[in-house]
């Protein structure tokens, strides 16, 4: 893995499908230079275009949310340890609709050996854990090894746990972090940026993502009545949203 640049996406779906949105998501990252490993909570089919892009795909059975899909990754395949730099995203994201390497030229300027989109201060300071880089000298780190063989990530509550300890554990081991979009860069610091600044993160920042839960209507004092309108100038097929929906509804 020495040199590689690499995406693991941690991955569930309740018909154990890899859906369009996650494929377009994965393709995106692809263009960008990216080898990508599906770290998926079950076993997938892969197939098509999917078994065209991807690396491998790791499927596990156990219980766990991201956390543990992306240590079971880890545990499987040490050898990711010797990559040149690890994306780590999941799936509950709809995007890209927008350029991610303008983002990433962006932060290769910035002196750190980790970084998130976002920056929050809900709770605890911590970088957001829907899409974080590490670069080589924090992937090689014996800090970063020791907090996926010691992580404890089964249910929910616990895999928020250690998004809020990863920033910090790291940190403390000697490595450097940074965001694009810090928390004094927004209103307010201590709720999540990705939920209730979605659309400064778009339209000031350029993050070209929304979370699936908004528009599921999972936090319905949050106004995202527009997001349909404003995608439609984002040259993204919002079919692909209203088809996911469509059948994860259905069951």
């Amino acid at each position: 893995m020495a040199g590689r640049r690499l995406t693991l996406m941690a991955h569930y779906d309740p018909e154990r499908l890899v859906d369009p949105y996650v494929i377009h998501y994965l393709k995106a990252l692809r263009d960008m230079g990216y080898e990508l490993v599906l770290a998926s909570q079950g076993r997938p089919p892969i197939t098509g275009e999917l078994k065209n892009i991807l690396l491998a795909a790791i499927g596990r059975l156990g219980p766990g949310w991201d956390f543990a899909s992306w240590q079971g990754t880890f545990r499987a395949w040490p050898t990711l340890f010797e990559a040149r730099e690890i994306l780590l995203v999941n799936d509950s994201m709809f995007g890209p609709f927008g350029p991610l390497d303008q983002i990433h030229e962006t932060m290769s300027g910035v002196a750190c050996d980790f970084w998130g989109l976002c920056e929050s201060r809900e709770i605890q300071p911590h970088l957001q854990s829907y899409y974080l880089v590490f670069r080589e000298s924090a992937v090689k780190s014996q800090v970063f090894k020791d907090f996926w063989a010691e992580l404890r990530a089964i249910d929910r509550p616990r895999s928020i746990e250690a998004e809020l300890e990863l920033t910090e554990k790291l940190a403390r081991g000697g490595l450097s972090p940074a965001a694009y979009v810090t928390s004094g860069s927004l209103p307010l610091a201590n709720i999540s940026p990705i939920h209730y600044f979605w659309q400064p993160l778009q339209e000031v920042f350029g993050v070209p993502f929304y979370k699936r839960d908004l528009i599921r209507g999972d936090l319905p004092l949050i106004n995202t009545h527009d997001w349909r309108e404003l995608l439609a100038t984002k040259n993204y097929d919002v079919g692909l949203i209203d088809r996911y929906f469509q059948r994860v509804k259905s069951n």
